[in-house]
């Protein structure tokens, strides 16, 4: 006779959660575990084939590996741009996540892109320390004002665990930023951040891995 039923649990949160259930299950029967980095989950196969023979493998447990609030955040700004105002309150609200430059100074850099609010911006030059220097002028009652200068870096860098589970990657912000008709936008563009992702969800595999190996076997996979 063969078993048609083959019933399916999906779990989030910890990675503690799936690792229990795994173990669990693995004390009277093998469990088979393969990733999927493009659907980022990991499947467990309860009662599958081992070295005791075919089994019916009926039982699926699917891992939905969750991304953080931060790398939320990051994520989803990357390769935008933003009115000044915008970025700057981007910048104040991750601030925890960024590493380079010191806090000090960029929460400095968001505080002068909110003062610069409505002026006009003329031109940029790059300086020999690779940071980019902004000319504006203030404008009074539709008339040109006093004009002034604000330096921003090239790049910065934060610090942020892409899964729940995973340990903090550094990542590299390049900034950037476009001024049109004097009125200066500004963005981000994360360097790889598919790697990092990848390597991230490597690192959750490996956390299931160390916690229930030997009792069940990891492997690379799409779990079908």
């Amino acid at each position: 006779m063969t078993r048609n039923h083959r019933p399916q649990s999906t779990c989030t949160g910890p990675v503690t959660g799936p690792v229990r259930l795994i173990n669990s299950a693995s004390g009277t029967m093998a469990t088979k575990i393969s990733d999927s980095t493009k659907n980022v989950s990991v499947t467990a196969i309860i009662n599958a084939h081992g070295s005791n023979g075919a089994a019916w493998e009926d039982h699926r447990l699917h891992y939905v590996v969750q991304q953080t609030p931060a790398w939320k955040v990051w994520a989803a700004h990357d390769g935008k741009l933003m009115g000044q105002g915008e970025f700057a309150e981007l910048i104040e609200e991750r601030m925890v996540d960024v590493v380079r430059p010191v806090a000090a100074d960029m929460l400095e850099l968001a505080q002068t892109f909110e003062a610069t609010i409505g002026v006009k911006f003329e031109s940029s030059k790059l300086l020999d320390s690779g940071q980019r220097q902004l000319e504006y002028r203030e404008q009074v009652d539709a008339r040109a004002g006093q004009a002034g200068r604000m330096e921003i870096p090239k790049d910065f860098d934060i610090a942020v665990a892409p899964f729940e589970g995973a340990d903090p990657y550094r990542v590299t912000a390049r900034l950037r930023y476009r001024i049109n008709d004097g009125v200066l936008r500004l963005g981000y563009k994360l360097e790889r951040p598919e790697d990092v992702v990848r390597s991230a969800f490597t690192d959750v595999v490996d956390i299931i891995r160390a916690a229930v190996e030997p009792t069940a076997t990891v492997f690379l996979g799409s779990g079908s």
